[in-house]
């Protein structure tokens, strides 16, 4: 009978962010990919990818070679794939040889490699309640996890301190047989893991890149935006599979979804930086974006500050509409049990000189704290469900913990918060009763001060009133409290007239001095609507439109 094999790595990131070089990143990523996936699809075959190779072990290519017919891939994706042998000793001799070749070549990846033998195993799968297919998964799943919780402590000794130490600060090894020493196919592997993307936005005044020093800019301080996002209930939706079949389709799906709406977000906003660059007589640069990982549901990117939020955003809204397209409505409605996808993001805008990889722990987090949101929202409206969010965060210097001194703090006999964050994407109007801001609301807003303020020789437009001088006022009697606040927009009258109906038109609502009320465990609370607005207002393309 058949045994399957289950393939899988642990300590993703920490292997892929070992060292600061977003080159060696790029390929560390890839290395997971190799290593745990099929790589050959219908537009290439395997053959194809392996001149690229070179000697970069392959999970595809070493079972043509030492298991040719013998083997086939059930599913594969997201960093994982579950192989069906002819039988268990046939899946017994690719266990222990792979795993010494992976060790060999990677010492430092962590791969761990569950089995079930129809035969051996037939009543413990009697014994588990789902169907036949998610019986063997289900299985191969807790026997990798039990794997897991076997390892030991990873508590190292890096070093006796008489070695030459490497830029880790660790003890340096010498005649290391690695991929990255492997220099001629570099430059093909970096090609491949971005090829895909290229192909689709390269003409379309999308520039992809695989070097921070293009994000620099000649004048002025230089930023970069990069964004983690996640799908949401994912688990749920494997649940509702009950074949390999299934599961196959569920992970094409969402493959195709998020690599679709990833593409068509870029090219929309690559269009909109030309259409602003004409504007304004600027020279026409195209759209810079660093894709990182794009695996199944999971995605990191870097991009141009400017952009940042409006891409993830854009992203987000692309995810909830394909999903209810055509192509995919009938997978949407058979495994998902909800009208559309939803996910979380989170987008850490850096200093170009800021290590990026502590950005994407940040951008991380703050996709983690979105989808902490997902039990505070119910559904307004039939059509949406409240449950796509965005985070974000301008990190000025680079600190062990951040302080979430904005996020809230008790004044006196009243509390009081200085973000609206996280903003829901799919919210069908401006502010809710539980206080949510819708992000087209929120956005509309941040567009609407910086479109007047592009016309600042007109004296009869609202730039003459809201000026950059009355917005760091607002933000520093902000922090001294509610009545100094107060105070200073009342003495401002005609700028916060102005701007008081900026935000009643695109929230549909009128908010007192800009502050949203609450009474919260017998305590009274405000919360702060415009301090995101100007934070985020130097980190918007000019006339950018969402």
């Amino acid at each position: 009978m058949a045994a399957y094999v289950y393939l899988d790595v642990s300590q993703k990131q920490e292997y892929i962010y070992k060292n600061n070089k977003l080159k060696d990143n790029l390929l560390r990523s890839f290395v997971i990919k190799a290593v745990t996936e099929r790589l050959s699809s219908e537009s290439y075959d395997i053959s194809d990818i392996q001149s690229n190779l070179g000697e970069l072990l392959s999970l595809e290519s070493y079972l043509n070679t030492e298991f040719k017919e013998q083997f086939h891939f059930e599913y594969s994706g997201g960093g994982n794939s579950i192989i069906r042998f002819s039988g268990a000793e046939i899946a017994k001799s690719f266990i222990k040889n792979y795993s010494f070749h992976v060790l060999e070549e990677y010492p430092d990846l962590e791969l761990y490699i569950s089995m079930v033998d129809e035969e051996a195993d037939k009543d413990t799968l009697l014994n588990l309640e789902t169907e036949n297919a998610n019986k063997i998964r289900e299985l191969l799943m807790k026997r990798a996890d039990k794997i897991k919780d076997e390892r030991r402590a990873q508590f190292k000794r890096w070093s006796y301190g008489i070695e030459e130490i490497d830029k880790t600060g660790r003890a340096k090894i010498y005649e290391e047989k690695s991929y990255e020493k492997d220099s001629c196919h570099k430059d093909s592997i970096r090609e491949l893991i971005l090829r895909d993307i290229k192909a689709e936005v390269e003409d379309k005044n999308v520039r992809v890149t695989s070097e921070l020093n293009h994000y620099k800019k000649e004048n002025g301080k230089s930023y970069i935006g990069v964004i983690s996002i996640d799908g949401n209930g994912m688990g749920d939706i494997v649940k509702n599979v009950v074949d390999f079949e299934g599961l196959r389709e569920v992970s094409e799906y969402i493959n195709n979804v998020y690599f679709t709406a990833i593409k068509n977000a870029l090219i929309e906003h690559a269009e909109q930086k030309q259409e602003m660059q004409k504007q304004f007589d600027m020279v026409g640069n195209k759209l810079l974006v660093t894709p990182i990982l794009q695996a199944g549901d999971d995605i990191c990117i870097i991009v141009e500050a400017n952009h940042a939020v409006g891409i993830a955003a854009s992203i987000l809204k692309q995810i909830i509409s394909l999903s209810q397209d055509d192509t995919y409505k009938n997978v949407t409605e058979k495994y998902l049990g909800t009208k559309y996808l939803t996910a979380c993001a989170g987008v850490a805008i850096i200093k170009h000189a800021y290590p990026y990889f502590e950005a994407i722990k940040v951008a991380e987090k703050l996709c983690y704290e979105a989808k902490n949101f997902l039990h505070k929202t119910q559904s307004s409206s039939s059509n949406y469900q409240r449950q796509t969010f965005i985070n974000w965060e301008i990190v000025q210097s680079q600190v062990n913990e951040r302080i979430k001194f904005e996020e809230y703090n008790k004044n006196q006999d009243y509390n009081q918060k200085f973000t609206v964050k996280p903003l829901c994407i799919d919210q069908c109007v401006g502010i809710e009763d539980d206080n949510i801001i819708s992000f087209d609301a929120f956005f509309e807003i941040v567009n609407q001060i910086k479109i007047h303020n592009q016309d600042r020789d007109n004296m009869d437009s609202i730039s003459s009133f809201i000026s950059n001088s009355y917005l760091e006022g607002i933000k520093q009697h902000m922090y001294g409290g509610v009545e100094p606040y107060r105070f200073f927009l009342n003495i401002n009258k005609e700028a916060t007239a102005e701007l008081q109906a900026i935000v009643e038109d695109a929230i549909g609502r009128k908010l007192e001095h800009l502050l949203i009320s609450e009474e919260q465990n017998g305590s009274h609370g405000y919360t702060y609507l415009i301090n995101d607005v100007i934070e985020l207002l130097p980190f918007v393309g000019r006339g950018d439109k969402e």
